[in-house]
């Protein structure tokens, strides 16, 4: 079973219990909870104490208001009464009416262009309002700044008329000099009739941090290339050897630097310059 309500207005919760028994049921407990998104009106404590006689009735009444507009319904929580019959406890439960409730609903939101900041940044900031009720509102938005922040352009307010299933908006720009936290926005909407009361609601607040300061990355050096080792070329006459530091290979060098083995040098500088083992070897010639 389902009953409908509107936003602003009680919904009437009846509890009743019959004594089926043929003697009567005594200390009897019923406790019951408001269903979730109503707030009970009055003072009433829902648990009670009951005697029932045999055949009798017990039932109670008491009056719960939405605190919102509810358009896919809410099921009310179960009432539980306990009882003991021949020192048998027994416990049962009520059925779980639902409770449809039309009105508007407004969800208010709160976001910026930026998420991080360096001192002297301008910041955007946007306060969005949707009715996903189903009835029209009179809707107030209200925003405020912080002390670090400058209103640069724009308004921190914005009133209108927001039929259902449709959205406002409204932004404005700011300077800040820090990192900041922008205090959440404010609505003000109402109760559907000529009577209907003030809803007030606030969106979420916003953290904008400081920008990470970028680190410079050094320059990698370039690697040089690798030089090529010379190939050492033998010079034409000289015999290649390990080492020069032996006589033979010395007496080669000068032989060949003075032309000892040109057969048109007199034999004075040969036997002054060149080796004697060339000389020996010229005279053999010369025989």
């Amino acid at each position: 079973m389902e009953r409908l309500v509107l936003f602003g207005s009680g919904a009437m919760v009846s509890i009743s219990l019959k004594n089926h028994r043929k003697d009567d049921l005594n200390n009897i407990s019923i406790t019951d909870s408001p269903p979730e998104g109503f707030k009970l009106v009055g003072n009433t404590t829902l648990h009670w104490i009951a005697d029932i006689p045999a055949g009798g009735d017990w039932d109670i009444h008491y009056l719960v208001k939405p605190l919102d507009a509810e358009l896919d319904g809410v099921e009310l929580p179960p009432a539980v009464a306990a009882f003991t019959i021949e020192n048998q406890n027994y416990s049962i439960q009520s059925n779980q009416p639902s409770i449809k409730v039309y009105g508007p609903k407004i969800v208010l939101t709160k976001q910026t262009d930026v998420s991080e900041i360096s001192p002297g940044d301008i910041v955007t900031v946007t306060v969005v309002a949707e009715n996903t009720g189903n009835t029209p509102t009179k809707l107030i938005l209200n925003d405020t700044l912080p002390e670090n922040a400058a209103l640069i352009s724009g308004n921190t307010t914005y009133e209108t008329f927001l039929e259902s299933n449709k959205k406002a908006s409204f932004n404005y720009s700011i300077r800040v000099s820090a990192p900041i936290t922008l205090p959440p926005a404010n609505a003000i909407y109402f109760e559907p009739g000529n009577k209907g009361g003030e809803v007030t609601i606030a969106s979420q607040g916003v953290i904008i941090n400081k920008k990470a300061q970028e680190v410079p990355q050094p320059t990698p050096e370039p690697t040089p290339e690798p030089t090529a080792t010379p190939t050492p070329t033998t010079a034409p006459g000289i015999k290649e050897s390990g080492s020069i530091s032996n006589n033979n290979g010395l007496n080669d060098i000068l032989n060949f630097l003075f032309g000892c083995d040109n057969s048109s040098i007199s034999p004075a500088i040969k036997g002054t310059f060149c080796s004697e083992e060339n000389s020996k070897e010229e005279n053999s010639n010369i025989e």
